[in-house]
């Protein structure tokens, strides 16, 4: 693969699967049509790009996962303080 070998001359290998990973996990990574393809990632060196952002109408608003992790955080939290109460 032509465009892995150039890009691993220009960063770590580690890096640049960290920021596919990244990118391919975001929640608000653009439609299937707009991503782009591999090769074409590496060569533009999107490795470097920040993250997709929300849509300007979504900002603020949590995801579904943020608010997934929200009510876990939550409810952990209210675990913790009712075991303390019950242990007097």
């Amino acid at each position: 693969m032509v465009a892995w070998s150039r890009a691993v001359r220009k960063a770590p290998a580690e890096q640049i699967l960290a920021a596919a990973r990244a990118y391919a996990m975001s929640p608000h990574r653009p439609d299937k049509q707009f991503v782009p393809y591999g090769a074409s990632w590496l060569n533009a060196e999107r490795w470097n790009d920040p993250l997709p952002e929300p849509p300007a109408a979504l900002r603020g608003r949590l995801s579904p996962d943020d608010r997934l992790r929200d009510g876990l955080e939550r409810g952990e939290r209210l675990a913790a303080l009712v075991g303390r109460e019950a242990l007097g």
